[in-house]
């Protein structure tokens, strides 16, 4: 009974880091002394709680974790963003906070935790993501209807957001989510004996909610997504008719016809060449989002090549955490340009070796065929995780910066390793 209650403790403690570490993000550490009480506990809880757990749980702490591959490249990129932070001229201090608390969430997660509490944590991700987007829907959905505005895309973060929130997701960050959902959801209706119609409406859903808010990184991830499932789930994709009508056609014409509706009701929009190639022209757009040829990139092209003529003065020095904040003004978009400017070219390396062993990974989970026809569909749902950011952090900083992306990319790239050297 001692040992259970023991057992339990463990996980309770190790559940409370984890959510804490989620709730943390979107604080500036910068501002700590002007937060609230409660502000300030976000921001603190996690690390405090994480060496009280370190110390209860000293003798269970697995140090040769620590010297694989992947754990040397991870924690090199950390240190770099730290010492290079601390000499930094034109970066602040403060900003140790975020490549420190990369490092204990990683440590937590790799040289602790087993593969069963992996996976414990990971179904503990998957909830918080789905409460999260639900509940941030809701006030979307409520201000929608108080401004009598019926344009996702229209919905910001920041003062300019919904809710009574300081910073809520941004369209991109709840689409993004909903991603993630929908992605469970079908790695589960494939490996289900018994197909329920419940599961491809929610399938639907998420679809939906990951087009209709108009992020071309994660559009291009749903389809991305579909044709590689197509090709390495051929057969369970397939074998029930109605997955990929619920799964991608019907979300596709779906949002054609909302985007096809906004376009049609903006005063600017001339009804009277509404023809064949306007109509492709709309079908494109409602599948990634049309913007105008000048910005196109929505200035990250020219925001990569100012951050690439700055690494060339001095390619092994880099500038520490948030480097493109304190350059540039705003997020690089880059995940491999971001670790560079931050960790030097050291730390960029280091990224794209992580990058080549995730290929590795992926390329042993789907050409074994042990692995392959596993049905665990969590070892499943973390390859395709692993996709999905590896994809988005060539548009964007993703999980090369403390963020929601890298809380979910590490539980997913721990547990899809402890997988793969458990089943090898």
């Amino acid at each position: 009974m001692i040992q259970l209650n023991k057992i339990k403790f463990n996980e309770f403690l190790l559940l409370l880091i984890w959510i804490l570490f989620f709730y943390s993000i979107n604080l500036n550490p910068s501002n700590f002394f002007e937060y609230s009480i409660i502000n300030k506990l976000r921001l603190s809880l996690p690390a405090i709680l994480s060496f009280c757990y370190f110390f209860y749980l000293r003798k269970k702490i697995d140090y040769k974790k620590c010297l694989n591959i992947p754990s040397i490249l991870f924690t090199s990129i950390f240190f770099l963003y730290f010492i290079f932070n601390i000499f930094s001229e034109v970066n602040i201090i403060d900003n140790i906070f975020w490549p420190f608390y990369m490092l204990i969430s990683f440590f937590l997660i790799n040289a602790i935790t087993s593969y069963n509490e992996k996976e414990f944590l990971l179904k503990v991700t998957i909830t918080l993501v789905a409460l999260g987007f639900l509940f941030f829907l809701i006030f979307i959905l409520i201000d929608m209807y108080k401004h009598s505005t019926y344009h996702f895309y229209g919905i910001y973060g920041g003062s300019l957001g919904y809710g009574v929130f300081e910073s809520p997701p941004r369209s991109s960050g709840l689409s993004r989510l909903s991603l993630i959902i929908y992605s469970f959801l079908i790695v589960n209706y494939l490996f289900l004996k018994k197909k329920k119609f419940f599961l491809l409406i929610l399938i639907l859903f998420f679809a939906v909610c990951t087009l209709i808010f108009q992020s071309r990184t994660s559009s291009f991830i749903f389809i991305f997504i579909n044709l590689f499932m197509m090709v390495f789930y051929l057969r369970k994709y397939f074998f029930d008719k109605k997955l990929i009508f619920f799964a991608f056609f019907f979300p596709l014409i779906i949002n054609f016809f909302y985007y096809f509706n906004l376009q049609i009701n903006n005063p600017e929009f001339d009804k009277y060449i509404l023809n064949t190639s306007k109509i492709v022209e709309i079908s494109k757009g409602s599948i990634i989002r049309d913007t105008p040829k000048s910005n196109y990139s929505s200035g990250r092209f020219d925001n990569w090549k100012t951050a690439i003529n700055i690494i060339k003065k001095d390619p092994f020095k880099g500038i520490g955490a948030q480097a493109d904040r304190a350059i540039i003004g705003q997020s690089i978009h880059n995940a491999i340009i971001y670790s560079t400017l931050a960790g030097g070219i050291i730390a960029g390396l280091a990224l794209i070796l992580i990058y080549f062993y995730s290929i590795y990974m992926l390329f042993k989970f789907y050409f074994i065929i042990e692995n392959k026809l596993s049905f665990n569909i969590f070892a499943h749902l973390s390859g395709i995780l692993i996709i999905i950011f590896g994809l988005r952090s060539i548009l964007e900083t993703s999980f090369a910066v403390f963020s929601i992306d890298y809380l979910i990319y590490i539980i997913s790239f721990l547990y899809f390793y402890d997988h793969l050297r458990k089943h090898q």
